[in-house]
């Protein structure tokens, strides 16, 4: 019987010394073999979710950057588009027209200018 606790001692299913653990709680070679895998696996897949968070993470701050300043160079491009139209609408006014408009004319010609 002690050749069989030495035998699980030095396979790690020993307790310190000093302390005697009966056969029937002590894990079988295999057993132990089998949850030192399991263990390593287990640390192995959190992290790897681990790191695939902190990726998520990342990737989606960055792609909220990008929307950003997607969004914000569309913006300038219709706001553009926009001061383009009114610049030709008024160079499309000659003065013969400004001074033979009536007043709703007038008040939409000096609409556009202050746009």
């Amino acid at each position: 019987m002690s050749d069989k606790k030495t035998e699980n001692q030095d396979s790690g299913g020993a307790a310190p010394e000093g302390m005697d653990i009966p056969d029937e709680l002590r894990f079988p070679d295999d057993e132990l073999t089998r949850l030192r895998e399991d263990n390593a696996a287990l640390k192995d897949r959190l992290l790897r979710s681990v790191a695939e968070m902190e990726n998520l993470r990342k990737r989606s701050e960055r792609e909220r950057r990008d929307a950003s300043k997607y969004a914000i160079s569309n913006f300038a491009r219709e706001m553009l588009n926009v001061g383009d139209n009114m610049n030709r609408a008024l160079q499309a006014i000659t003065p013969e027209i400004k001074q033979s408009a009536s007043e709703a004319m007038r008040n939409l010609i000096e609409g556009v200018e202050m746009t």
